[in-house]
């Protein structure tokens, strides 16, 4: 079981020489907050009871359930006794999803200043390939990928083991490996590809590099001190074995005070992108974690002031341990207060400052009147995470002009209308990680520009998972809208931009698109009762990339719609048409492929005109290859063994 809370009365002296991680011949006291050595498992599966029980109940993991944790004991552990995790990177695989695993552990509170250590064993014969996270401490939102460290939602300080190879085709073992920082924060840079992280190689201190090789146990140890906000004196220092490799001291993590170092980060995957999938099945091992902070350190507020005042403090306001509700935290709090909410409250709560409110523990928001909105915001910069939010008309009703509202990590369920509600002139409204569910209407509905949707889910809705109405300048990237929505994604607008998202298993349409200049890109559509994609009055989008399969009516129905690119698009095994034109004009289907579609491959109807259809594979429909009533351009295809041909 974890000691974090148990042992926060224990402290121990840190005597320690020249290899001392706070320099040589020092005497610190420290802290224990957190330790684990795995040593009360037996041998076998790692569950998500086991987890919870370990790790406090994480909100969230990946590889856990999926099965690639085990406990492993005896000489697996280390010192050959006792136990350790080992966690497994299936043969051929790259990523969170299917590599590895990943949770967050959480304190409860914020510390400035925090020493994590673990050891690490990588298997014997290990690939390294081009490289793969470690674990690490974070803060805030703990933004990784392509999520932006703004220097006002968190930061992340993972490690990697990392080569200097190109990628895993045709390409020898990687049987060594260096290590690098990782650490995404205020100026670790941003680029619209999500790179935005120090990636500083680990040196020894005669300059040479640190390696890393197999069926060794390696003690890694982290040591982060906050920077004051806005300054540029942070520190992120990583010994290996007790060997400084890292001495960084004039990092800006953040801009204001409202986060510091509030978990640990458990995350080990191989990964980028395919170029950095694994060559076979491997192995690594972790066995003590213990995370320490310096006597002093623990009143958990940020900026400062008094841990057990009876009122607010220059650090978070708690719920109920301070006030008893929300709203009395909410009444008291001043612009740039956090309000941490532990277990669960039923109110209806009104926002109307710019202050960040942050669910531990499981925390909760239940509306005491169901016929009114659970959470009202009518403030700029707010940020809700970590909470669940649940019943009422709507589960969150954002109004008011409120600008730059930030959801992160959020459950919003059991609504009897919307389940999240963005009105006009609420620009800069972003969500990620949010779960929508069981709405009696749309999951997510907005109506505001310059919106960033990134890696929600939205299911079980009466209407729409997503709906955005009339919005411009916004972005949904990596969402899924499954089980029973009545559509998977719905909007109109223009300048929308649409990466990674997949609609499967709804009622009727996967995609319902109109308005100007949109891009889609790599978007799948599957299993759907109706279109895949069904694009209306649409001018000047560019569709390039996505795919439509066992869908129950058409892949692509486009109508009325004129100047738009369908590009590399896949269209395979639906109930209808491959791709359907209807009083079209101008548009473009190139280099698609159309394969076992129920009717034909491509058909263009008598009111469509002036079109080009060229260089396209269609095989295998049980229509016509392509069926043209009207008097469009055709040419260069590859059109076989259909049956209406």
């Amino acid at each position: 079981m974890p000691q974090s809370y148990l042992n926060k009365a224990l402290t121990f002296l840190l005597l320690v020489g020249a290899l001392s991680i706070f320099g040589p011949r020092t005497v610190v006291s420290q802290t224990v907050i957190f330790q684990e050595n795995f040593n009360s498992r037996s041998a076998g599966p790692y569950t998500d009871d086991d987890l919870d029980e370990d790790f406090g109940e994480p909100r969230f993991n990946n590889g856990v359930t999926e099965g690639r944790v085990r406990v492993v004991s005896g000489s697996q552990a280390f010192g050959g006794s006792g136990s350790a995790l080992a966690t497994s990177y299936p043969a051929g695989v790259h990523g969170t999803r299917e590599t590895g695993a990943q949770w967050p552990y959480e304190f409860g509170q914020s510390y400035e200043e925090a020493t994590l250590s673990y050891r690490v064993r990588f298997a014997p014969g290990f690939d390294f390939v081009r490289g793969g996270k470690l674990p690490g401490l974070a803060g805030g939102t703990a933004p990784t990928g392509s999520t932006q460290a703004t220097g006002f939602n968190g930061w992340s300080g993972r490690l990697m083991w990392r080569t200097d190879f190109n990628g895993v085709s045709g390409q020898p073992q990687q049987l060594t490996s260096g290590g690098i920082t990782y650490a995404k924060h205020t100026d670790s840079g941003f680029a619209g590809d999500g790179v935005q992280e120090d990636r500083n190689f680990f040196f020894n201190p005669d300059g040479s590099r640190t390696v890393f090789v197999a069926n060794r146990w390696y003690q890694i140890t982290q040591r982060i001190v906050m920077n004051t906000p806005g300054q540029f004196n942070g520190i992120q220092q990583i010994w290996i074995d007790g060997v400084m490799v890292i001495n960084e001291q004039n990092i800006r993590y953040r801009l204001d005070n409202s986060f510091a170092i509030d978990q640990m980060y458990f995350s080990t995957f191989y990964g980028g992108n395919g170029d950095w999938r694994t060559s076979k099945a491997e192995e690594a091992f972790f066995d003590d974690f213990v995370i320490t902070i310096p006597d002093g350190n623990g009143d958990g507020n940020p900026g400062g002031g008094t841990p057990d005042g009876g009122g607010p403090t220059d650090g978070p306001l708690s719920v109920p341990s301070q006030f008893a509700t929300l709203s009395a935290a909410l009444n008291a709090a001043s612009s740039g207060d956090v309000i941490q909410l532990t277990g669960r409250v039923t109110e209806n709560v009104t926002i109307n400052k710019s202050v960040v409110i942050e669910g531990l523990s499981g925390a909760a928001i239940q509306a005491a009147d169901g016929s009114l909105d659970t959470v009202t915001i009518r403030a700029s910069d707010v940020v809700l995470r970590g909470l669940e939010i649940r019943g009422g008309r709507r589960g969150i009703d954002v109004i008011n002009n409120s600008r730059n509202v930030v959801l992160d990590d959020l459950l919003v369920r059991d609504t009897s209308s919307v389940g999240i509600l963005v009105r006009p002139s609420c620009n800069g409204f972003t969500m990620t990680g949010s779960e929508i569910r069981n709405t009696n209407n749309d999951g997510v509905r907005i109506m505001s520009d310059q919106v960033m949707l990134e890696g929600n889910n939205s299911h079980r809705n009466r209407g729409s998972g997503y709906r955005l109405t009339q919005s411009r300048n916004s972005r949904l990237d990596s969402n899924r809208a499954y089980q029973n929505n009545l559509h998977g994604f719905r909007f109109n607008g223009s300048d929308l931009e649409f990466i990674d998202n997949v609609s499967q298993d709804n009622r009727l349409r996967g995609y319902n698109v109109e308005g100007d200049r949109h891009r889609m890109l790599n978007n799948l559509a599957r299993d759907n009762g109706s279109h895949g994609y069904s694009v209306t009055g649409a001018t000047d989008c560019v569709l390039f990339d996505n795919r439509a399969r066992f869908n129950g009516g058409h892949g692509y129905r486009v109508l009325g719609s004129s100047g738009n690119l369908l590009d590399d698009l896949n269209s395979t095994g639906n109930a209808g048409h491959g791709i359907v034109m209807l009083m079209c004009a101008d548009n473009s289907i190139v280099n698609c492929f159309l394969y076992q579609n129920e009717r034909s491959g491509i058909l263009l109807n008598g009111t469509t005109v002036d079109n080009t259809v060229s260089g396209n594979v269609i095989r295998s429909n049980l229509g016509s290859g392509i069926a043209d009533f009207g008097d469009n351009t055709i040419g260069n295809n590859i059109v076989r063994n259909n049956l209406g041909d």
